[in-house]
């Protein structure tokens, strides 16, 4: 079979978004499967489509030559490009196209109807919330883009992968038509087991360490978690917080931190490779997160995979995974006072709650969940047939 993934985001650099990251763990077990040829189509920061080839380890990277448009989102070139290149037949090449956002589905499937395409939705709410552009926030263009181009998504797509905790995806699932709830399938996010593994070692200093990963937007509300450590600072506690990303919002989080008189207490870190990650985890007492909206976050699993206990919100795939007291804690107001009182709950963090931590990050092992996306896949470039009896489990983990 040859594999066509899109999704807005840079597959040449190291993932920087639980979309890209959840697309290259995905490719890293494509060798066990009966794959030939995998494409990655995505667009780079300056707003240029990027292609690459990519089986295993192995890139071969093509940088479109088209003049990018910068003041254009993302998403939206990324879609006129495909657009562009399947109507010169450049879709024949591929028996499956796998989008990771409905607008790619939606074009390719109009411009290349003889191909199937599954769609993947990470979560359930329109992840037009978090964009940059206000215009795009507001509820007329959401409401357009609702009917215009998710709704026809879903329904000519071969499947349909929604990443979300269970209770949003049965929400999700039963507002659908019947027609569409058949090729409904809820997809986990995973984590690489190999790579984010519990820390042998123990802890010396006194000082209670935090850490929180992702891209500084609007929408991870990182100040929540800065405003957290200021609390428990306040509050008498020795306290260090690890920032891991970089984003937009940077600045202006850092001019927060100096403002609290935390700025010798909070460090910034930027874009970090994985294996750094990995060890900021493992070296953390505590993973935090301000997200308000989240599909199934691959973060979280990593830390719980560290043997690191999560503090956030009931977003996504939280209430799947984190348990009071012996995995983390749900927050149920949106205040620092409640986060650092939440942390606070977890300490001392005892081994016992690590090993808590890691025995349930295995059950979202990279290695069995790719396989099973996988076997979806190739039933679906089969046929339509063999794919209706597979989304009859509703469930791939």
């Amino acid at each position: 079979m040859r594999l066509l993934i899109a999704a807005a985001t840079d597959f040449v650099e190291e993932p920087r978004g639980g979309i890209s990251a959840f697309i290259e763990t995905f490719c890293r077990y494509a060798n066990d499967s009966n794959v030939h040829d995998i494409g990655l189509i995505g667009i780079s920061p300056d707003n240029r489509p990027v292609f690459v080839r990519a089986l295993g380890t192995h890139k071969d990277v093509q940088r479109s030559r088209t003049v990018p448009v910068r003041a254009l989102p993302s998403r939206l070139a990324l879609t006129q490009h495909i657009l562009r290149e399947c109507r010169r037949s450049w879709a024949n090449r591929w028996d499956l196209f796998y989008g990771h956002s409905p607008e790619l589905v939606w074009a390719f499937v109009r411009a290349s109807p003889g191909i199937p395409a599954v769609l993947h939705l990470h979560g359930t709410e329109s992840s037009l919330r978090q964009s940059r552009f206000a215009l795009a926030r507001g509820s007329l263009i959401q409401n357009v883009f609702k009917k215009q181009i998710l709704r026809p998504a879903i329904r000519q797509a071969a499947g349909v992968l929604v990443t979300t905790d269970e209770v949003r995806f049965e929400s999700f699932r039963a507002a659908q038509p019947e027609s569409v709830r058949a090729k409904c399938l809820r997809v986990p996010a995973m984590v690489d087991r190999r790579f984010f593994s519990p820390s042998n070692t123990a802890k010396g200093e006194p000082v209670l360490r935090l850490v929180t990963l992702g891209r500084l937007v609007r929408g991870k509300r990182v100040e929540l978690v800065i405003r957290s450590a200021h609390v428990l600072k306040s509050w008498g506690v020795q306290v260090s917080l690890d920032i891991l990303g970089d984003g937009p919002e940077r600045l202006r989080l850092e001019d927060l931190s100096r403002r609290l008189h935390l700025a010798a207490d909070v460090r910034f870190h930027g874009h970090v490779d994985r294996a750094s990650v990995a060890k900021r985890l493992r070296q953390a007492d505590v993973y935090v997160s301000g997200s308000d909206q989240e599909g199934f976050s691959m973060a979280l699993l990593e830390a719980l995979s560290c043997g690191v206990p999560c503090v956030g919100f009931d977003v996504g795939g939280w209430c799947d995974v984190v348990h009071g007291g012996e995995t983390g804690e749900l927050v149920t107001e949106r205040s620092p006072e409640a986060v650092a009182t939440a942390i606070q709950k977890l300490l001392p963090v005892t081994d016992r709650v690590r090993a808590t931590c890691a025995g349930v990050a295995s059950g979202y092992d990279a290695s069995v969940i790719s396989k099973r996306v996988m076997d979806l896949l190739v039933r679906v470039a089969d046929g339509p047939l063999a794919s209706k009896a597979f989304f009859a489990n509703t469930e791939v983990a």
